[in-house]
């Protein structure tokens, strides 16, 4: 909830977009086998019954995570925007850096762009 990563390709007709595969791992890494803490904002599932939740490893928030490191880029929509503003200051940190898929493609390819 309030990030967007790169999608990676299940056809090799398709390319994979910019960072996808990267992403797509450091996320997994970060929840995979792990007991993970829920925290819902508004709504609990979005349109394609997908539940819509803030992860945390402990203290950790992983969408945070995700943000700093260059792994995702924002996706805030309404009504679901707790954690909105921190979210893009993060988002603006990991740009300055050129962290993650800042660096390497230079824009997020994500739907919310």
């Amino acid at each position: 909830l309030g990030v967007d990563t790169p999608e990676i390709s299940h056809s090799q007709a398709e390319p994979s977009s910019c960072f996808g595969e990267e992403a797509t791992a450091f996320n997994s890494a970060q929840v995979l086998d792990k007991q993970l803490r829920l925290e819902l904002d508004v709504e609990k599932e979005d349109r394609f019954g997908r539940t819509l939740a803030y992860l945390f490893d402990g203290d950790e928030m992983v969408n945070e995570k995700l943000l700093q490191r260059g792994f995702a880029c924002t996706c805030s929509i309404e009504p679901n925007v707790k954690y909105e503003e921190r979210f893009l200051a993060l988002e603006d940190q990991a740009k300055v850096a050129n962290a993650g898929l800042w660096g390497a493609c230079g824009e997020c390819e994500g739907a919310c762009q």
